[in-house]
């Protein structure tokens, strides 16, 4: 059987004295499996999908048995954005409100906007264009979400026409907003895409809607950066394991 799990840092371990003790490795030595982990420090949930993505069609490609495989996906927030960057030849990691960084080849992190400047692998950077991107576009929390959920829905429905094994959370921010009282069109969107995607992951068994993992590790010990440590991912691998059995 093979583990394969992408997500942000909350699935990469960041913080971790070893990642051998993050939850999918946690979680594949219970399960007694292969651990294919993608998770990344502030990865988007494009780069969630794309990862993903990228493992079925190899698997596909390598004559894997769809019935040997088990997906688990800790989508992040919705702001993070994905893009590839002509000038670094490499996927870059966008975050809207003015956090900007590319994955270092040695240690998939992302290097903070304002940091990347001083970085000795960085000789350039775009910031009057980045500025105006983000002045201009992808600003909006609605526009926002609806892409997380429909990325979501459209995974899950993907998975389930090739009969993988899956299940999906929140790693820090569930799918709710508050609604404010001006219209707009990506509020209206916002409305519509949430009443299909509650009528789809309702008390769906891929789903887990209670709390996301930030919220379950709230009563376990933190790093300084707020990432659970061991005994936080350790409680999230079992409670995993629980769910796993309900496939």
């Amino acid at each position: 059987m093979i583990l394969f799990t992408s997500g942000c840092s909350f699935t990469y371990g960041e913080e971790l004295e070893d990642r051998q003790f993050a939850w999918p490795f946690v979680l594949g030595k219970l399960l007694n499996c292969d651990v294919i982990n993608k998770g990344i420090c502030s990865g988007s949930n494009d780069y969630i999908i794309r990862t993903t993505m990228e493992f079925i069609s190899k698997a596909i490609n390598d004559n894997i048995n769809i019935e040997d495989i088990l997906i688990i996906l800790g989508f992040t927030t919705e702001n993070r954005k994905e893009c590839w960057s002509n000038v670094y030849k490499k996927y870059i990691q966008i975050k809207v409100g003015r956090e900007f960084g590319i994955v270092d080849k040695s240690v998939p992190r992302i290097i903070p906007y304002k940091d990347i400047k001083n970085h000795k692998s960085v000789k350039k950077i775009l910031d009057s264009i980045i500025d105006k991107y983000l002045d201009n576009f992808e600003s909006d929390d609605y526009f926002n979400m609806c892409i997380k959920m429909n990325q979501m829905i459209l995974m899950h429905f993907y998975l389930n026409s090739l009969k993988i094994k899956h299940l999906f959370f929140n790693s820090l921010h569930d799918c709710e907003l508050k609604l404010g009282n001006d219209y707009t069109e990506s509020r209206e969107s916002y409305i519509i895409i949430k009443q299909l995607f509650d009528s789809i992951f309702r008390n769906n068994k891929n789903y887990i809607s209670e709390f996301t993992m930030d919220e379950f590790c709230n009563d376990y010990p933190r790093a300084k950066l707020n990432h659970p440590l061991e005994e936080g991912h350790k409680a999230w691998a079992e409670f995993l394991y629980r769910r796993i059995s309900e496939l």
